[in-house]
């Protein structure tokens, strides 16, 4: 490679790094205005670009410094780097056996500004994530927005997805389209599904501070193959629209409203349809109260204690029990302080 100027103004019009069947890198690029970023990382007089060829073969000498599970296969890649200030462009365009990622991004970092556009086609995630059963995979993302404190006024992120085709393990999870926005405080998501395993929608809304969530979860799932998803055992299918409200001060007081209707439920012989489930919970710092209708049957739970308290409790009575059980013996009263007092009716 050659370099040619100063630290402050250089160019270097090749740059050459190369391991025979391992790998190999062309480089070059120009930088200027390098030592103002010592005193100003945002100055203006600061400028570079940066255009990379890369090409990857056999790096198995190198496994013991890759963190596991990644994996670097035989790929070819070309990357340019523009900025100037605070200004920084990024291309990347890569290949791997049939496999192709194009990615395009731009960031300003004194404002904390980004967009990013990412496009997949027929990329095998296997190849570089070993041992979690990923396949191939075609799709494609953008997102754009400002900060990062999702839950700062301030922070605004638009994101949307979609899969074409995405193969995981034994699932096939093709068709699944997503978009986020998140802005001025208030979040919303939707989730677009149509596939032989999932057919349905989630939709999400929510008013959000450091302080405060009021959100609404809706679903409209026309078809869950549980059988297929590897929930269950035996071929079954569900189908049901929800409704619930959540809110909460992220410490003690909570509250959970909602409602299960329209519920279908079929097994390789029948299709059952029970009644709508109504569903209230609200814990306090001192009571947690649960509430569960359905048709004839009710269930009303009222608990002394917040749900931490609840939880906690139920969390040491396993291990009472289990020193009981290898002691031999039964203490009944000890048992008891164990229990949270509540009533269930």
């Amino acid at each position: 490679g050659e370099a040619i100027g100063n630290m402050e103004d250089v160019l270097i019009p090749s740059l050459s790094i190369e391991m025979p069947t391992v790998f190999a890198v062309d480089a070059s690029g120009k930088a200027k205005g390098f030592m103002e970023l010592a005193d100003n990382p945002y100055s203006k007089d600061f400028s570079a670009t940066l255009h990379a060829d890369m090409k990857t073969q056999d790096i198995s000498a190198f496994s013991p410094f890759i963190p596991s599970p990644v994996n670097i296969p035989a790929t070819h890649a070309t990357l340019d780097i523009d900025a100037k200030g605070a200004d920084y462009n990024m291309t990347l365009d890569a290949t791997e056996g049939k496999g192709h990622l194009a990615a395009k991004a731009k960031a300003n970092i004194a404002a904390m500004a980004y967009t990013a556009d990412i496009k997949a086609k027929n990329l095998h995630l296997g190849h570089f994530v070993k041992g979690m059963q990923l396949g191939m995979f075609t799709g494609n993302g953008a997102f754009s927005g400002q900060g990062t404190d999702i839950l700062s006024n301030k922070t605004w992120v638009k994101a949307t997805g979609n899969i074409e085709r995405f193969d995981y393990a034994k699932y096939n999870l093709d068709n699944i389209k997503a978009d986020i926005l998140l802005k001025n405080g208030r979040a919303n998501a939707n989730i677009d599904a149509h596939n032989a395993l999932i057919d349905g929608k989630i939709c999400f809304d929510a008013l959000m501070s450091a302080k405060k969530l009021d959100a609404t979860l809706m679903t409209q799932l026309d078809n869950a193959d549980l059988y297929n998803l590897h929930i269950v055992d035996q071929p079954l299918k569900v189908a049901a629209c929800t409704h619930v409200d959540i809110r909460s001060d992220f410490k003690e007081n909570n509250l959970v409203l909602g409602t299960l209707s329209d519920i279908a439920i079929t097994d390789s012989a029948n299709t059952y349809r029970p009644d709508d489930i109504a569903l209230d919970i609200k814990t306090t710092r001192d009571t947690t109260i649960a509430n569960v209708d359905c048709g004839d049957f009710t269930l009303r739970l009222n608990a002394q204690g917040g749900y931490k308290r609840l939880g906690k409790s139920a969390g040491k009575l396993p291990d009472i029990m289990k020193q009981q059980f290898e002691n031999r013996t039964i203490d009944q009263t000890e048992l008891r302080r164990a229990l949270p007092n509540m009533s269930l009716t």
